[in-house]
């Protein structure tokens, strides 16, 4: 298995080169070194919505929340979103040009959710993790559920969004020079996407803590739809959302 990217290095680093108000390409919504489309964006925001079932009394967890460009506009469909990203440069962009009165955007590793100031038990109805699993380890995400569980409440539903699928790798890798270069980088120890998930680790993990997971398909006009996949958790005693 190929070692971990330095995301951390990456997301220092990355954000400050793009610069100005490129919002999109800070966080890496492009295709083919494009900003996607508004209709695209607006599709993200959709699907999310949709999956998490926001209702204004919801308060929102937004983990590696980047920018602030989608927890800005998420927060218009709840109560609260407290938005959570370890890198500086990132929460400094979302505080400067993604603010609002009910965001507010906090600097830390989101697997060291259990350093954070001490909230009001069960605060978090609703919780976000989009196209930044990749960045984690099998191992880290036992951490990550533990530490969110512990600030959600009993009916809490859970959005892994927009995940790299193990199964499909070949269709993102889908030409002989994708291929190549992919092949050559793992050579040198690192994937350019980072992991590779496999649903059935992430069913398995999900059961130790009593919980239900429901893997969706993302919508055909989604430029990530032919090679990821959401994954929307919650406490096996609750019914769970009408996913649409």
């Amino acid at each position: 298995m190929a070692e971990m990217k330095d995301w951390a290095r990456f997301w220092e680093v990355y954000p400050k080169r793009v610069g100005g108000t490129d919002f999109l390409e800070q966080v890496g919504k492009t295709v083919k070194g494009q900003p996607i489309t508004d209709v695209q964006f607006k599709r993200i925001l959709s699907q999310i919505g949709d999956q998490l079932h926001l209702e204004k009394d919801d308060t929102l967890l937004d983990l590696c929340c980047g920018n602030g460009l989608i927890t800005k506009e998420l927060g218009r469909s709840c109560r609260m979103v407290v938005g959570i990203d370890f890198s500086q440069p990132l929460v400094d962009v979302a505080n400067q040009h993604h603010q609002a009165a009910n965001v507010v955007y906090q600097r830390m590793n989101v697997l060291e959710l259990d350093k954070l100031p001490p909230m009001v038990p069960g605060l978090f109805s609703k919780v976000l993790m989009y196209e930044a699993l990749q960045n984690f380890r099998k191992q880290d995400l036992k951490r990550l559920l533990g530490n969110v569980l512990k600030l959600s409440s009993r009916d809490v539903v859970i959005l892994l969004g927009s995940i790299p699928d193990h199964a499909r790798k070949w269709r993102f890798y889908n030409t002989p020079k994708r291929k190549l270069a992919h092949l050559a980088r793992r050579m040198l120890g690192t994937d350019p996407i980072g992991t590779w998930w496999k649903r059935g680790d992430i069913h398995t993990t999900c059961k130790q803590f009593g919980l239900q997971c429901k893997f969706q398909e993302q919508h055909k006009e989604l430029h990530t739809s032919h090679y990821r996949f959401d994954a929307v958790m919650f406490r096996t005693e609750n019914v769970g959302p009408e996913i649409q």
